[in-house]
């Protein structure tokens, strides 16, 4: 049920993307909606990871150590 469920908001946002960009464009340029959009989606991702109580890098040491790990794992 919550694949369905995932899959079914993922299709409603998609779709609705379009129409709802197209009517954004006529208020704004295209690199302030595609700004918001990323900032919009990193904001969510964060809230998302906080709630499900995954480690946030506090140090920019932490960021590298997470490049390193992934680039030559």
């Amino acid at each position: 049920m919550k694949a369905i469920l995932g899959a079914s908001a993922t299709i409603a946002v998609w779709a609705t993307a379009f129409p709802f960009g197209k009517v954004a464009l006529q208020s704004v340029d295209a690199l302030t909606l595609s700004v918001a959009r990323v900032v919009g989606g990193a904001i969510l991702m964060l809230i998302i990871g906080v709630f499900k109580g995954l480690h946030i890098p506090t140090s920019w040491r932490e960021w590298g150590d997470i490049h390193f790990v992934r680039r030559y794992r």
